[in-house]
């Protein structure tokens, strides 16, 4: 009988001891999705919570950090890397920008322009033409501005 008492009293110990450390304690976390209330910082959590949700990028439209990040490129060139099975456009160089979400390329010493979309990483669509504004901008870039210089795999080209 004796153990049944020190349980209970155990217990109301413990519950005696977390209303104490709950009332003393304040419980403002800082957690980006809690609303406690409108200080500046969360109301900027809430503008990058509401970018993300809405498809955008933070990243690319923040202010640089203290660790210094460097401003996205604006264009790109190098060459097409392709498997060794297929030799269509293998090692031929390209220059591309980004409009929007999708890659525009030109193809170097070819007529052949490509677009990789938003969401294809290894696979670009052969198109006829340019729109006119991408067409200016790659032909900027080709004039002397310095790209990135990246080598572009794509396992698959659709015609």
């Amino acid at each position: 009988m004796k153990d049944v008492y020190k349980g209970i009293t155990l217990l109301l110990l413990a519950g005696v001891a977390s209303v104490i450390s709950l009332s003393v304690e304040d419980r403002h976390w800082n957690m980006p999705f809690v609303k406690f209330d409108a200080t500046p910082e969360s109301t900027e959590i809430r503008g990058i919570q509401a970018q993300i949700l809405a498809g955008l990028d933070p990243s690319t439209i923040t202010q640089p950090t203290a660790a210094g990040k460097a401003a996205l490129p604006t264009c790109y060139q190098g060459k097409i890397a392709r498997d060794k099975s297929t030799d269509l456009f293998s090692g031929v160089g390209y220059l591309s920008v980004k409009e929007f979400d999708q890659m525009y390329i030109q193809v170097k010493g070819v007529d052949t322009y490509l677009l990789r979309g938003a969401f294809e990483t290894q696979s670009a669509s052969v198109i006829e033409q340019l729109p006119a504004n991408v067409l200016q901008r790659i032909e900027q870039a080709g004039k002397g501005r310095k790209c990135a210089k990246i080598d572009m795999y794509l396992a698959k080209i659709k015609r």
